[in-house]
């Protein structure tokens, strides 16, 4: 009787039944009826960069990575509806609905168990100001000397650590201007901007809109030496834009898990997000301090999965700090990330950054860096300085990429502990400043003195590593006549090299004399098991 009900409702929708001025989020029971099989082959719809960075941290391949199921938003589609934006994380798609008798309709739906309001992202605006600082040794820091130096970053870029081999995920807004202005001139010629998304338009320009995406990544990415010089001058990005300079849309949240999972299937190791929610422009869509719990709002949902996957997620606490709402937003209130307060010139906390705690009374936010008067790239394309906790979160981001690079063996999890525990307020956090600033030349030697905690157990060899014109593989943990997928990738996701149905018994040579020097990562994939490793060709 349900499915009739279903199809007799489909009579009297139309296209014109909408007025799209609401949308929520339709949550599905389940993955359909191959998902078993699905979770088998990951290399189906995760880059080996993100395999090899779960298999790094000993995170296993879940339910939550296989993509939703197509059936189900057929079902939805033929009911008339828009499918807007789809979360495998959430196992949910949002859709427009005019009124809440809609919602009845997609209950009557057997894969439907929930529909829910979407909510919208709010994004701390910058503001330019006039500043002196001074002048440093390892590059010519201009604007951005305060930076590095408050957070004791010099000494890490000094090592090398610059971010190579790192690759951090932008979500912001516009990014217009990067393609562009010279601070970035190293990052489009050099091969390390790996991709870009525009969840707003469905394409990808990120560089029509607005340029806040752009001053948030020149803290990390600009490299103009005497002018600016990011914390990560040397990392690969993904700008992705998540925000609807143009309006306060409910779609938004729906962008910010998208472009986090997006972050998550090309292999991201940071996020950075300067983005928030707190209260709206329309009241009825606001939070309340209460759902400042890490787990009620759908983007704090998002950052845990993210989290959960094996990324470092970095985020703004906000700049509510002198307005009525005053605390962080989420997903600043999110545990297993590092939420950035912000600090001035004189390292005290400006009265804008917002404050803590958490609403059930975690610290946050975790540490803070320079947002009064930080150095970035202004819309005009010229070193400047710019006021928010949207710059002391890309400067915490990038540099931790760069501490994260010195020793990829730890985790996440491992990496955030270690910055905060560098911190000027380690020993007594508190709910303005956190764990304080935190200190990067003392956080080094605790990231590559220690012995590996995490032991792999090699399951198979692939050897030599380097190579150069040849691979030799030792497929030992394989049951004989045991059919495998090999597959070979650049850092930059693009497959070079796969064989299909092979059955592999004993050692087999792969001949790549025409491979291009670089960074790669090949995979073993059988019913048994999916196994990455990183090569590096000469």
């Amino acid at each position: 009787m349900k499915k009739l009900a279903t199809l007799l409702v489909l009579l009297f929708i139309s296209s014109s039944t909408f007025a799209q001025n609401e949308k929520i989020w339709v949550f599905l029971k389940d993955k359909g009826p191959e998902v078993e099989a699905q979770m088998a082959h990951p290399e189906n719809y995760l880059s080996l960069k993100s395999l090899f960075r779960r298999q790094q941290q000993g995170i296993s391949i879940h339910e939550s990575d296989v993509p939703v199921y197509p059936q189900y938003i057929s079902e939805i589609n033929d009911l008339g509806f828009k499918v807007i934006a789809k979360s495998k994380w959430l196992n949910a798609v949002s859709v427009e609905v005019s009124d809440e008798s809609f919602k009845s309709i997609l209950m009557n739906l057997d894969c439907v168990i929930k529909v829910e309001a979407v909510n919208k992202l709010k994004v701390a605006r910058n503001s330019s100001q006039s500043l002196k600082t001074e002048k440093t040794t390892t590059y010519g820091y201009g604007v951005a000397n305060n930076n590095i130096s408050f957070i004791k970053g010099v000494h890490l870029h000094d090592m090398g650590y610059k971010g190579q081999g790192m690759t951090i995920a932008v979500l912001d807004g516009g990014f217009s201007g990067a393609q562009s202005y010279l601070a970035f001139d190293s990052l489009n010629t050099s091969g390390r901007l790996l991709g870009t998304y525009n969840f707003v338009a469905r394409d990808t320009n990120v560089y029509k809109g607005g340029n806040h995406g752009m001053s948030v990544l020149s803290t990390m990415a600009g490299l103009l030496d005497t002018q600016i010089v990011g914390t990560a001058p040397k990392a690969n990005y993904y700008l992705l834009v998540t925000e609807d300079d143009a309006s306060e849309s409910t779609i938004e949240e729906d962008n910010w898990v998208e472009g986090a999972e997006y972050a998550d299937s090309v292999g991201a190791d940071v996020i950075n997000s300067s983005l928030g929610y707190s209260t709206f422009d329309d009241s009825n869509d606001n939070y309340s301090y209460s759902d400042m719990d890490g787990r009620t709002t759908i983007v704090s949902q998002g950052a845990i999965f993210a989290a959960r996957k094996g990324i470092l997620v970095c985020v703004s606490a906000g700049n509510e700090g002198g307005s009525s709402w005053r605390y962080i937003t989420s997903p600043g209130d999110t545990d297993s990330i590092l939420t950035v307060g912000a600090i001035d010139n004189n390292k005290k906390i400006t009265s804008f950054s917002s404050r803590g705690p958490s609403s059930d009374g975690r610290i946050k936010p975790d540490v803070v860096a320079l947002g009064g008067g930080a150095g970035l790239v202004n819309s005009f394309g010229f070193p400047a300085f710019g006021n928010g906790t949207s710059f002391s979160s890309p400067i915490i981001a990038g540099m931790t990429a760069c501490l994260w690079q010195a020793n990829k063996t730890k985790t996440n999890q491992e990496i955030i502990d270690i910055v905060r525990q560098s911190a000027s307020k380690a020993n007594n956090p508190d709910t303005i400043l956190g764990y304080g600033i935190p200190n990067y030349s003392d956080a080094l030697p605790q990231v590559i003195s220690v012995e590996e905690n995490h032991p792999k157990n090699k399951v198979f060899s692939v050897y030599p590593n380097p190579f150069k014109e040849s691979l030799t593989i030792n497929p030992s943990f394989l049951v004989s006549r045991t059919k495998v997928v090999i597959q070979l990738s650049n850092f930059n996701g693009k497959v070079v090299f796969q064989s299909t149905e092979t059955y592999i018994e004993e050692e087999i040579e792969l001949n790549l004399p025409t491979l291009p020097s670089g960074i790669y990562f090949i995979l073993l994939s059988s019913d048994q098991e999916t196994l990455v490793e990183k090569l590096i060709h000469e």
